[in-house]
């Protein structure tokens, strides 16, 4: 892009020319503060108003002895671009600055601000940033060094290629599904978040693992602890026959009890039965008389009959309307107010009425107040009589309203009085009917005493005894058995045992259903275990997702860069920041020469994405010894050298080579400048406080009579 570059006045330049190539490498060598690095912050200066670094240029860049500093950069075009900075005019006032570009056609246009110019730069200013970094030996560095833990180089490195390092659902369930795992619709894209969910669900999962394993070593336990002590086959045999033949034994016993028992109740029998028969025969046959059960149920009717009858009678007398019929109503209060009002008007004219005097005063014209007050009482008077008339009326009314209502109550009251006494008359027939049931059943008593006398004593006699049922055959036909009876010893051990293999099979049953359930406690255990195993799957795969997919994206970032050498860019274990390595190893342990290497190889990647063919300026070629640098295209190749720079300097009126100072020591309080080995200077630098390579125009400005050309 520029094929020559011409600095006047600018740090140790005082008019140098440097031709560059467009398409390759120009190198530029020289001893240290010979003005190498100054070419770049020249072209940075020209550019975009800053060094290489970043920092804006101040007075303090013009050379000592110059009131500006130019910068001119030829094109391939033809085009020129010139840029200065002037010391003030006066103290206190500001540097001037001047921006100026002349086309091909010779026209020439300047600029007064410095937005204007990054403006009429276009592409090459309104990105100028990430240009200089480009142009800039390790100027990438302050973002991978920054506060923000490399999260501006990686922001930087993604721009590059457009690419985004965000998260996306689709790309997290991708991601996941790598481990067969899915994304929840409810699962946060935050890491943080993310990683939270997981720690809980770990907690959980830890506390769900440890009630499966108790719940397995109580399976393990109730297994070691089956019951034992069961009696022996030959044992509960030997038992069994011997409870068998003791209950064979008592069999026996039981029958001939049972017989003993049947025939004593046999015999208690006869002799009952032939007392009972004896009574009976002296009692007699039942007299008859007459039958008390129909008589009985007519007197419990009319009892009935005669009770609903008087209820019907009391609900009937209640019933009766009051004897005195409801008074009659007064006439409403709106009649007598309105009487009354109209009398006491009427009153109030006639007694301040006097056909003689005013009752006032005694003006003239007082007969038409006179008339106009007997107009008054007329009317008043008439009021009056109207209210009286509506007062009589209202009373006459009220009047035929109270004689129908009293006439309706009379009927009511004769209605009622007519069924009170047709229910007193029910009462009375009711009455009559149950004295003669009564009648009747104290007749048929009387008549009956004989009957009754028969009934009673045979009421206290006992019932006729029954026979004692027959024996079972087995009963009758028991016999001793033909074997020997087991001793009471032999009864109790044979119990002992059976008792001893009916609390051993209870234990084993317990064992069983305590076992069973502790089996069914731990699969539940196990199945929710192994749920909650897989929700910290899921959400592990989820957090790994997260951590995975800006990676992901930031490598296919770096993959867009191309060949980056022995560079490797990742990012960092957090995700937020990128990793800068040299051969597999951080960019730190690289040696001076190898990090110079892999400066040019990633800062050419960068120009390929910006697709702006700026000159790389790659310094400390020196250190490089035998490793292979890329080719880069266009770059400005600074070694530093002990001899005189190479570059031709062009001067006002001829070239010649300046003589440049080396500074050899510089301790904070010492300084000494040599040239080829002879020193020049040496002197006290306490006071100075600043980089090396403006202490000789420091010296200069206190008065030190240090030696030019540097």
């Amino acid at each position: 892009m520029f094929t020559r570059i011409r600095i006047r006045g600018f740090g140790p330049h005082d008019d140098s020319t440097i031709d560059l190539d467009a398409n390759g490498p120009v190198e530029l060598s020289g001893p240290s503060q010979s003005g190498k690095s100054t070419v770049g912050d020249a072209i940075c200066f020209a550019l975009w108003d800053v060094l290489q670094g970043g920092g804006r240029v101040h007075e303090s860049a013009i050379r000592t002895g110059c009131d500006v500093a130019t910068i001119d950069l030829w094109t391939r075009s033809g085009s020129r671009i010139t840029r200065s900075i002037s010391r003030p005019t006066k103290a206190g006032s500001k540097p001037g600055q001047a921006f100026a570009m002349t086309r091909t056609d010779g026209t020439a246009e300047d600029y007064s601000t410095r937005s204007e110019w990054l403006a009429a730069l276009k592409r090459i200013g309104s990105d100028a940033d990430r240009l200089r970094y480009v142009i800039a030996p390790k100027a990438w560095r302050k973002l991978a060094d920054s506060s923000f833990g490399g999260k501006e180089l990686r922001d930087f490195v993604s721009g590059l290629t457009n690419a985004s390092i965000g998260v996306s659902r689709d790309s997290v369930a991708t991601i996941m599904a790598e481990r067969s795992k899915t994304l929840d619709k409810n699962d946060p894209m935050n890491l943080k978040a993310a990683e939270k969910l997981r720690t809980k669900a770990g907690q959980v999962r830890d506390d769900k693992a440890g009630v499966a394993k108790g719940n397995a070593a109580t399976v393990l336990r109730i297994e070691e602890h089956a019951p034992a002590g069961a009696p022996s086959e030959i044992e509960m045999a030997e038992s069994a026959d011997v409870i068998e033949r003791e209950e064979a034994w008592k069999k026996v016993e039981r029958a001939l009890e049972a017989k003993a028992h049947h025939k004593q109740a046999t015999d208690r029998f006869k002799v009952a039965h032939e007392d009972w028969a004896l009574r009976m025969r002296n009692l007699g046959d039942e007299p008859a008389g007459p039958d008390m059960e129909p008589l009985r149920r007519d007197l419990a009717e009319c009892q009935r009959k005669a009770e609903r009858a008087r209820q019907a009678a009391n609900e009937a007398s209640k019933s009766i309307p009051p004897q005195d019929p409801p008074p009659m109503a007064h006439p409403a209060t709106e009649f007598s107010d309105r009487v009354n009002q109209a009398k006491r008007i009427e009153a109030d004219l006639i007694a301040n009425s006097d056909p003689k005097t005013c009752p006032t005063c005694l003006r003239d014209g007082w007969e038409a107040s006179h008339e106009d007050h007997a107009e008054q009482l007329a009317a008043a008077t008439k009021a009056s009589t109207d209210a009286d008339t509506d007062y009589e009326a209202e009373v006459e009314r009220l009047k035929v309203e109270h004689a129908a209502m009293v006439k309706a109550h009379e009927g009511k009251r004769a209605e009622a009085m007519a069924i009170l006494d047709a229910a007193t008359e029910k009462v009375t027939q009711h009455e009559r009917e149950t004295r003669a049931a009564a009648d009747a059943v104290r007749a048929a008593e009387q008549e009956g005493k004989a009957a009754n006398d028969w009934h009673r004593k045979r009421s206290a006699m006992p019932a006729e005894p029954t026979a004692p049922k027959p024996m079972s055959k087995s009963i009758e036909s028991a016999t001793a058995p033909t074997f020997d009876r087991p001793t009471y010893d032999e009864v109790e051990q044979a119990g002992a045992t059976q008792h001893a293999a009916d609390a051993h099979g209870s234990r084993v049953e317990e064992h069983a259903r305590q076992l069973s359930d502790a089996r069914a406690d731990l699969v539940k255990a196990q199945e929710i275990a192994a749920e909650k195993q897989a929700d910290w799957e899921r959400l592990d795969a989820l957090v790994w997702a997260l951590r995975e997919e800006p990676g992901r994206a930031f490598a296919t970032a770096v993959l867009a860069l191309g060949d980056i050498g022995p560079v490797g860019l990742a990012l960092d274990a957090k995700g937020t920041g990128c990793d800068v390595t040299v051969d597999g190893l951080p960019w730190e342990l690289a040696s001076d020469g190898r990090q110079v290497v892999a400066d040019v190889w990633l800062r050419d990647a960068f120009r390929r994405a910006l697709g702006v063919p700026l000159p790389l300026i790659i310094d400390g070629a020196q250190d490089v010894g035998g490793q292979e640098l890329p080719t880069p295209g266009a770059c400005i190749v600074l070694r530093t050298t002990d001899g005189a720079p190479s570059w031709a300097i062009r001067e006002r009126d001829a070239c010649r080579t300046p003589t440049p100072l080396q500074l050899v020591t510089h301790m904070g309080y010492e300084a000494r400048f040599t040239h080829a080995g002879t020193e020049l200077w040496r002197g006290d630098v306490r006071e100075y406080v600043g980089p090396s390579h403006e202490l000789a125009d420091w010296l200069r400005a206190q008065g030190h009579r240090v030696p030019g050309g540097v």
